[in-house]
């Protein structure tokens, strides 16, 4: 009777979670001298059911750029139906502005759905060998930086693009309207409500509730027709609409930060489709990278624009070859066998070369016609905008600096681009949320303003709907920004940094720079055991620090807030080819991952749960793994999984399943933290909540936490959600 969304949910969890509370009330105890008190219940409890009631949508979301579509496909995917977005534009943009998915961007595609999962892993599978992987170019230009070339050249340093992530594979680059399209199209697919060219003309919050008048300039058929200004009442309100937030603005809160108003860049988007000058130009032969000449600082990135053609030809040929339904496995190994086939004749062969990839057929260019190229060029600063978008200043720009032909490029457009590095005073104001570039915003270098925006809602998601579903208070909320802002902060500072590397105009200091690459060069050559220690920049893995997140506190829970790692493992199903460990992970609840340990074996112990225990992981939609340690006298194979017990790892919980560590990386990870024969309890955003002796010690801190977010790790003893004893 507290919670007026327990009243209106229709998924069933609102009954499962009763089960918890102590101070419910059983109808069928009630003795007729009770029904008085029952009335008095209901007249005191109705004001509070229909206020919260009077909503016409759960969550509204503000703006359908990326962040926004992605956190709609979240949402739905975690089961919240009663959900709207608006956009107040009709089309998508078409200018690419983000250019590189992180490896959380792209394990959280598993938590969307398996098409977006496998859109986003093939594209990453045919892509990352040839152009993960780049240069960073010291005064020569682009084509001294040619790749295969950087470790023969002293002033050359090499970097990888993988330095954010380190949990599975590199960045890989991506074509921004492709992606969107695709993510736009899957938006139909959804119970959500899309309002596209509507504009929001003026965000409150009245009583707790958001409160959002919009209008609207569409009938809905695409056709543009002034319609009458509308108001939204939603519980909560979720503002991605970029980094001019209207949203924002109309709260009151600021933008803090700072701004580079005298360091702008001229971004010129362009496509080559020219197969012969492909062959001859270093672009058809190189990743992407930096050139930091300190007459012309260049910025050059590729993306596979086309890989939508090859995505949409591949549906085509497997649905003529098979009956069973789009989505299905069968339809799926069709499409693979198509994309390989396509990319066996449509990309050339490759070899590592050092730490760079290098075409095997010197006649054939890396990359495929149709390829996406950006340059960004440092803008001098006397030169006004207007003159630095000029055909003549952008055409002399390309041959000298770029080093390439204008007339085999077919401009798509030319911008200049002002950096900043800001974030919003709170990104929580009662009901409504901000987050990606309303948020925070950053300088590129780093390729981490998206991603940031993508780790957003991926961290508020969840949360989302467990409140929804009345599991969780509605302080978990309050958790968002602490958990975020760590992160945050040291991306944004690095993105800084590497634009100040890049940027050297003073000759000078670009020597001083050029000769601190020049020597980590040389250590690294010489000292082999540095080989994995980046020379321009390494940032840690994100994790979370804060102690006023959602997490389990205490001296035995340093691995609380760890980003899970996902190494290969053996699967008991395919054991011919190690999988990633998110396979078994939960893709929209929590794990319990059992760790091997003394008198602990993960493919044959099987964990015990009390019935309440059991009940609540189910209502968190969880699920159990084993992961069992590297064995070198078997070489990682895994045999050893024909002797694993079929039941499941937790008794009476089903999904997981057991597997065997195929490279000794989780191993390696597990003896560092020294979490032998424990329990690991993984969020669904993929962070671990913390480290636990057993099942009931788990669910007995997370339903605490669920309920009573801000209470201190030393407080009172935790009880199940509504009181009771395990």
């Amino acid at each position: 009777l507290k919670s007026s969304s327990v009243a209106r949910d229709s998924t069933g969890s609102a009954m499962a979670f009763s089960q918890f509370s102590g101070n419910g009330m059983d109808l069928r105890s009630l003795t007729r001298s009770s029904w008085p008190l029952l009335l008095l219940a209901i007249v005191l409890v109705v004001p509070e059911v229909g206020g919260a009631a009077d909503v016409d949508v759960d969550v509204l979301i503000i703006g359908l750029g990326p962040v926004g579509m992605i956190l709609s496909h979240l949402l739905s995917a975690y089961g919240v139906r009663n959900t709207m977005a608006i956009e107040k534009t009709n089309k998508l943009y078409i200018g690419p502005r983000a250019v590189a998915w992180d490896d959380y961007t792209i394990r959280t595609s598993r938590s969307i759905s398996e098409e977006t999962e496998s859109w986003m892993r093939w594209h990453a599978r045919l892509f990352a060998d040839q152009w993960a992987l780049a240069c960073v170019g010291l005064k020569s230009g682009p084509a001294a930086a040619r790749i295969g070339a950087c470790d023969s050249y002293d002033t050359q340093a090499r970097w990888r693009m993988n330095a954010m992530v380190s949990t599975r594979q590199p960045s890989v680059y991506f074509h921004q309207p492709t992606w969107e399209g695709w993510l736009r199209d899957g938006l139909s697919n959804l119970s959500l409500d899309v309002s596209l060219s509507t504009e929001v003309l003026e965000t409150a919050i009245v009583d707790g509730i958001c409160q959002v008048t919009v209008r609207s300039s569409s009938n809905g058929d695409g056709a543009s027709e002034e319609r009458p200004n509308k108001t939204i009442r939603a519980r909560y309100c979720v503002a991605t609409d970029g980094a001019s937030s209207r949203t924002r603005r109309q709260l009151g809160l600021s933008y803090e930060g700072q701004t580079f108003p005298d360091q702008p860049w001229l971004v010129v988007d362009t496509e080559v489709h020219d197969v012969e000058y492909l062959k001859t130009a270093w672009i058809g032969q190189e990743g992407s990278g930096f050139i930091m000449n300190p007459t012309c600082p260049l910025v050059y990135i590729l993306t596979p624009a086309f890989f939508g053609e090859w995505w949409a030809e591949a549906d085509a040929e497997a649905a003529a070859q098979t009956e069973s339904p789009k989505g299905s496995a069968a339809f799926r190994q069709h499409r693979d066998e198509a994309l390989h086939r396509m990319a066996a004749v449509r990309l050339p062969k490759v070899k590592p070369e050092g730490n760079q990839t290098k075409s095997d057929d010197t006649d054939t260019p890396l990359v495929p016609p149709g390829t996406h190229f950006r340059f960004e060029f440092l803008v001098p600063g006397n030169m006004s905008e207007e003159e630095a978008t000029s055909d003549a200043n952008v055409d002399q720009l390309l041959r000298t600096c770029a080093e390439v032909d204008p007339r085999f490029l077919e401009i798509k457009r030319v911008v200049v681009y002002t950096f900043h590095a800001r974030r919003a005073e709170k990104w929580r104001l009662g009901p409504v949320l901000l987050a990606g570039d309303a948020a925070h915003c950053m300088p590129p270098f780093q390729g981490q303003g998206m991603n940031s925006g993508i780790r957003d809602a991926a961290n508020m998601a969840w949360k989302l709907s467990l409140i929804l579903r009345g599991i969780a208070d509605d302080a978990i909320l309050d958790s968002y920004e602490p958990e975020r802002l760590t992160n945050l902060q040291q991306v944004t500072d690095a993105s800084v940094l590497l634009g100040r590397i890049v940027m050297v105009e003073n000759p000078l200091l670009a020597h001083v720079r050029d000769v601190t690459f020049t020597f980590g060069n040389w250590l690294r050559s010489t000292f082999p055991f540095l080989d994995g220690i980046q020379t321009v920049i390494f940032v840690e893995p994100p994790h979370i620090l804060s102690e006023a997140s959602l997490l389990a506190q205490g001296y035995d829970q340093q691995v609380a807030g760890r980003l899970l790692p996902c190494p290969d493992v053996w699967l008991r199903d395919d054991p011919s080819m190690p999988q990633p460990l998110d396979k078994l992970v939960a893709p929209n609840g929590f794990t319990i991952i059992l760790v091997s340990g003394p008198g602990v074996d993960p493919l044959k112990t099987v964990l015990k749960a009390t019935a309440r225990s059991l009940d609540f992981l189910r209502l968190l939609g969880a699920s159990s793994l084993a992961v069992a340690p590297f064995d070198e006298s078997t070489s990682g194979s895994g045999d050893a999984l024909k002797g694993a017990v079929e039941a499941s790892v937790v008794e009476g919980l089903g999904g997981g399943g057991r597997c065997i560590d195929s490279s000794g990386r989780w191993t390696a990870w597990v003896k560092r933290y020294r979490l032998e024969g424990r329990l690991l309890l993984v969020r669904p955003d993929r962070y671990i909540f913390g480290a636990f002796a057993d099942v009931d010690s788990a669910v007995l801190r997370l339903s605490h936490l669920l309920r009573s977010p801000g209470a201190p790790p030393g407080g009172a003893e935790p009880q199940l959600v509504g009181g009771g004893e395990l």
